[in-house]
């Protein structure tokens, strides 16, 4: 059984000797919450030995499941990125401080503001970085999923969360032909210019073990081959506005950012009806 340790104040401990500074992160916020590591690996919906193993080897632990000890540890985005990095992953593009307190990121705020439409910026890798009131209006009340929020990382949304199918298009065949494809073209081209990036190494094995967005995948080759490898354009998408009740058809209006520090996407929702 795991074995708990006094509750030390909020100055971040050094880690002792031959453990990961990763562990060392996750104790100070353990410690600060005054959480058990009982308690802890139950709101994980783990088991105590996993939780364990985690300890052990850090640098096992999925992107995903950074994530869920960042969200249950309550921690900073500083912190956050901090235990994507010593994980050996790339911290999400809203746990960056320096990113998004950037003069750059100041003016794409001003600029998203300004639109009246629902828009927002996203890194290479679909993450949020900035998002405007009515984007996030638009997506506010979208069932909870661990690791598929649209406000966190739109590609996610659409490949990974069950009900995204519902908002995207009301229903299967539309959500796959003018939502799920497009985002499947997208993460394809990605993949295939970051082999081996561990995050998206994990996307495509996750894609794989969902039976039906497998099923879905393999039509990727031939609709690749009519679209292209990057399906990009302002055809009318079917979305179920909620604010409204109905469904409503959108273009999804892409500007591409060379940055200062990356490459960004400003992307911009436009409804129709």
């Amino acid at each position: 059984m795991l074995t708990d340790r006094a509750a030390s104040s909020r100055v971040p401990r050094e880690p002792t000797r031959n453990e990961h500074p990763a562990v060392g992160v996750i104790e100070s916020a353990r410690q600060r919450l005054k959480l058990g590591k009982g308690d802890l690996a139950q709101q994980l919906g783990i088991t105590p030995r996993t939780l364990l193993n985690w300890y052990r080897d850090p640098l096992r632990l999925a992107p995903e499941s950074v994530e869920q000890l960042a969200d249950v540890l309550a921690m900073s985005d500083p912190t956050r990125a901090a235990l994507y990095e010593l994980t050996g992953h790339r911290p999400p593009a809203q746990s960056n401080p320096q990113l998004r307190s950037s003069p750059e990121m100041a003016v794409y705020q001003r600029y998203i503001d300004a639109v009246a439409h629902p828009s927002t910026v996203i890194d290479h890798m679909a993450d949020v970085v900035l998002a405007n009131e009515p984007y996030r209006a638009l997506f506010r009340n979208v069932p909870r999923h661990r690791t598929a929020m649209p406000l966190r990382n739109g590609l996610r949304y659409i490949l990974f969360h069950p009900l995204a199918y519902q908002q995207l298009g009301r229903a299967w065949a539309p959500f796959k032909d003018y939502w799920l494809l497009p985002a499947m073209a997208n993460f394809s081209a990605l993949f295939q210019q970051l082999p081996n990036d561990r995050q998206l190494v994990a996307m495509h094995e996750e894609l794989l073990s969902t039976e039906r967005v497998r099923t879905a995948y393999r039509e990727l080759p031939a609709w690749i081959e009519e679209h292209g490898d990057i399906h990009v354009n302002s055809d009318k998408r079917p979305f179920w506005h909620q604010a409204s009740g109905r469904l409503r058809h959108v273009s999804v209006l892409t500007e591409v950012h060379e940055g200062a520090r990356a490459q960004f996407r400003h992307v911009t929702f436009v409804f129709h009806d």
